[in-house]
């Protein structure tokens, strides 16, 4: 069915002066009433302010589709405004709305004209012309003519330029905003964007022609299958990425993973990787940037004989930045699943785990357990009658109980495992064992129980200075060698984790291990069996060397006060060149393998 067919003239008026969005709303509503959609116009609009509680429906770019199911309407209609000054609909883009319609569709069923209507929109031409039009008739008439095809598509003279395919989750109206923006960012860049909203009846599916030309493709939103783009770069992009970085994506898209369909036998595809592993955007590698500026201003401010308050300060400003990382990680996690919800009670059950237990892979559980968690009750959610939705406002708190009960039963956990590894470590006779123990313990779970285990008893030990030591030159080893290969062979990491890797180097200096978090998240098992490798060399060598140090924290700043600390260094250098070599020498193994895989496909 065409948009044009459910609208009619009595449902469009143009030029209104309003200032308030409530006020624009009445007025949609009181549209689809006089059209005969609805019998009373109340019920309508609240459950349309439920729906704006939820998020916002601009789509940016000066417009807004306010869209609702609702037991008020008896037919699917849009009615629509224009208001030249504009409406704060709070817009991603910061812009005031001047192009607003309203969907309204029955409770049950019906063709949904959102992400139709939404393509439509992205033709900038066609937006101002519908802002600026002079009468209802020529509103409509406008809209017809878009729909028969003169603004629908970009133009053919763009042919030349580079194509890339946008695939669009058209169930979340956050993914429709993203591609207003990455359209927006893709006409500046020169870039001809062809995109296709999976889910929607009114889409049709890209030719298998319009592949072939495609430099690279993004999928905005979940649930969407790559099958189809064999031997195709595929970038995954939250709906907030393209909302807020639209070029940033369509830079990063060439540089994104070649994906195959067919992989080894007995090999599951790893190209397109689990929500767990979709952490890599810029929030925790600025937590670095911040806390690692903060951190070595700490450090600078002391040498320079400034008041210990100062230093103080400045080094809590940086420690408070990096006890954010796991549970921002976490929240960022739940995000993958459940979206905002997830969001709020990830970061919030974070903190109840870092508090409880901490560490890389309680953040990680976290996250998964709480996005499921309010992914699940999104669900229910949305099979509620509209009569009880307000019971959904209880959601989060459940949520949150819930992740108050899994930060208890990971305490005890966590407690049971470090007197269990307390106990083995103590049973080694050999001095060098402990000590490579003890420093990839370190590096395989900072700020866990672990790491913990092997910091109380490195504390409580007789050789306390040895296995501090050797802690210490693991902690270099584990973020050096990290971060100079985030510098240096920058190819597998993004844009801000390149720029943000010195800072992640000199947080490193100060033997601040969640540094390299970030820088992990989005390859954790080849990235982690490399750290721990190096860290344990660096540890081993460290005892064997006899270097002693009274605490493992403060990095190479606190070297002044270790025996022998140039061996310290050297040891924690070689465990860092070890992990770099490793790194470096399982990022070729995958580009071989992609040559191999692409270099099939072609034959």
């Amino acid at each position: 069915m065409k948009l044009t067919e459910l609208m009619d003239l009595k449902g469009i008026c143009v030029g209104i002066s309003l200032k308030e969005k409530d006020g624009v709303i009445d007025i949609l509503a009181a549209l689809q009433q006089k059209c005969g959609n609805i019998e009373q116009s109340k019920i309508l609009k609240q459950d349309i302010f439920y729906r704006e509680e939820q998020g916002s429906t601009a789509i940016g770019a000066g417009v807004a589709i306010p869209h609702v199911r609702s037991s008020a309407v008896k037919h699917a209609g849009i009615t629509a405004v224009t208001v030249p000054a504009g409406v704060d609909f709070e817009a991603p883009d910061g812009e005031k709305s001047r192009l607003i319609f309203l969907v309204a569709l029955p409770e049950e069923g019906g063709e949904n004209p959102l992400s139709k209507l939404t393509v439509l929109l992205m033709n900038e031409d066609l937006r101002e012309q519908l802002a600026d039009a002079a009468n209802e008739e020529a509103f409509l008439e406008l809209l017809r003519l878009a729909e028969d095809g003169e603004y629908g598509e970009q133009k053919r003279s763009a042919v030349d330029a580079p194509v890339v395919l946008a695939v669009v989750n058209a169930n979340d109206t956050d993914n429709t905003q993203a591609l207003v923006q990455i359209q927006s960012a893709a006409e500046r860049l020169g870039i001809l964007l062809k995109t296709e909203m999976h889910g929607s009846e009114n889409s049709e599916p890209f030719s298998d022609q319009e592949i072939a030309q495609a430099k690279g493709v993004i999928l905005i939103g979940g649930g969407l299958s790559a099958d189809r783009f064999d031997g195709k770069p595929i970038l995954e992009a939250a709906a907030q990425d393209g909302i807020h970085r639209p070029e940033h994506l369509l830079h990063m898209v060439g540089e994104a993973p070649v994906f195959y369909k067919k992989t080894e036998p007995g090999k599951r595809d790893r190209q397109l990787r689990h929500p767990v592993f979709k952490t890599r955007i810029p929030l925790l590698p600025l937590l670095v940037l911040s806390g690692g500026a903060m951190i070595l201003t700490a450090f600078i401010t002391n040498l320079l004989g400034a008041d210990a308050a100062v230093s103080a300060f400045f080094l809590d400003i940086g420690r408070y930045a990096y006890l954010l990382i796991l549970p921002v990680m976490s929240g960022l996690i739940a995000f993958r699943y459940a979206r905002w919800p997830g969001l709020a009670v990830g970061i919030c059950g974070g903190i109840l785990l870092e508090q409880s237990c901490g560490g890389v892979w309680a953040a990680l559980l976290g996250g998964m357990a709480a996005g499921l968690m309010m992914r699940g009750f999104g669900l229910l959610g949305e099979k509620m009658p509209s009569r009880v939705r307000a019971l959904t406002y209880l959601f989060p708190v459940i949520g949150l109980a819930g992740m108050g009960v899994l930060s208890l039963l990971l305490a005890r956990f966590s407690l049971l495992l470090e007197r269990g590894l307390t106990a083995l470590v103590t049973s080694m006779q050999l001095p060098w064992a402990g000590g490579l123990l003890l420093s990839a313990l370190s590096a395989l779970d900072p700020g866990g129980p672990l790491n913990r285990a092997a910091l109380n008893f490195a504390a409580e030990s007789a050789a306390a200075g040895e296995w501090m030591a050797a802690i210490t030159a693991g902690s270099l080893a584990l973020t050096l060698g990290v971060t100079v290969f985030a510098v240096f062979r920058s190819k597998y990491m993004d844009p801000v984790q390149r720029e943000n890797g010195w800072f992640g180097l000199l947080a490193g200096l100060c033997g601040y291990t969640n540094a390299y978090i970030p820088f992990a998240a989005g390859d954790p098992f080849r990235i982690l069996l490399s750290c721990m490798t190096g860290a344990a060399a660096a540890g081993l060598l460290s005892v064997w060397f006899g270097c002693s140090v009274s605490s493992a924290i403060g990095g190479v700043f606190a070297m002044s006060t270790a025996g022998r600390p140039w061996w310290l260094l050297l040891a924690g250098i070689i465990g860092a060149a070890l992990n770099l070599g490793l790194l470096i020498w399982a990022s070729k193994i995958t580009q071989k393998r992609l040559f191999k895989q692409k270099k099939q496909q072609a034959e």
